[in-house]
């Protein structure tokens, strides 16, 4: 199975020109936790609600751009490459989600661990990816205490 037939094409972005406060207000509406930075066509990076809050508490108002704060790195997955693939890259990199894109690099939809877990021919998969993830948070917790 590949990943066009399962992931979502609800798309969620926001401009890096766009504020705190923006942002905050379009995940509140749209309720997600994440949105994904476009310039042109092109993906430049995205923001969580977890880096506002972190950094909010660093002297940073609502009023500044996301820009500043924005996660520049990403992770992609082209649409045509297999869900099995798609949930190893998840597995390996402790996440939750992957922006989707095409041939040409464009944005085409979000891969979440739910929708792999949504999929009967998949859940197995999600099962995995949650293992991993967790194993690795309860090894960084015990390492920090």
């Amino acid at each position: 199975m590949q990943v066009y037939e399962i992931m979502n094409v609800d798309i969620k972005t926001i401009s890096k020109d766009s504020s705190i406060l923006e942002a905050m207000k379009i995940m509140k509406e749209k309720n997600t936790d994440f949105l994904i930075i476009i310039e042109d066509g092109k993906i430049l990076g995205e923001i969580t609600e977890h880096d506002i809050f972190l950094n909010l508490t660093k002297e940073i108002s609502t009023s500044t751009k996301i820009k500043k704060i924005m996660k520049q790195y990403v992770l992609t997955i082209n649409e045509n490459d297999d869900v099995i693939e798609a949930s190893d890259l998840m597995g390996r990199c402790l996440t939750k989600k992957l922006i989707v894109i095409n041939d040409e690099r464009n944005l085409t939809g979000i891969l979440t661990l739910e929708d792999i877990a949504r999929n009967e021919y998949c859940e197995e998969f999600a099962l995995d990816v949650l293992v991993e993830i967790s194993c690795a948070n309860q090894t960084n917790f015990n390492t920090n205490n």
